[in-house]
């Protein structure tokens, strides 16, 4: 049809993405740094060229975005909490939801920023309360719940083939060099 030709159909997520990550910068930053410096950071996002250029590509990467950072204020807010009440619940909830759809988004890099997060935190910080507001027992299933379906349905459609170029020649690829026709070290 000649809707899904229309580019604007395929750029609206992006910009919606943007959208979502320049508020929830604000929203993230606020519990850290106070109202003003989180307005602030938001400002400033928004202005950034690359978020600007990004806001009009019809790709994934503003969504995707916008996942870590709705998850890194959840999990900023949940280590200075501190406690497990009705609020860290929600605030959980928001966390293991964002680290789902940023694995729908684009695999594991959504958890990967999240682990690397978590990962220092727990090593260098002797009071690990913090980790109970993540409340385990429940959000591990919610994320699974989420993502699962995905997962399976994609390996019996594709026959497992899926598996094998996304694992195999695309994140083994990327572990060991630059790839996507641009230099980088291992990683990139």
């Amino acid at each position: 049809s000649p809707e899904a030709k229309e580019i604007w159909a395929y750029r609206l997520p992006s910009f919606l993405g943007i959208l979502a990550c320049v508020l929830l910068t604000w929203w993230a930053a606020g519990s850290l740094y106070g109202r003003q410096n989180a307005l602030l950071a938001a400002v400033l996002l928004a202005a950034a060229l690359g978020v600007n250029l990004e806001a009009r590509l019809a790709k994934s990467d503003a969504v995707l975005l916008a996942c870590i950072i709705l998850a890194q204020g959840a999990l900023g807010r949940l280590y200075l909490a501190r406690e497990t009440d009705g609020q860290s619940k929600t605030i959980a909830a928001l966390f293991w939801i964002a680290l789902g759809l940023g694995t729908l988004i684009k695999g594991p890099v959504a958890p990967g920023v999240a682990l690397l997060t978590v990962l220092p935190l727990a090593i260098y910080d002797p009071d690990r309360s913090w980790l109970r507001g993540f409340h385990f027992t429940w959000g591990v299933p919610l994320f699974l719940l989420i993502v699962l379906p995905w997962f399976v349905a994609i390996g019996i459609s594709s026959g497992g083939e899926f598996y094998q170029r996304s694992l195999g020649d695309d994140f083994l690829a990327k572990i060991q060099m630059g790839q996507e026709n641009h230099w980088g070290p291992p990683g990139y």
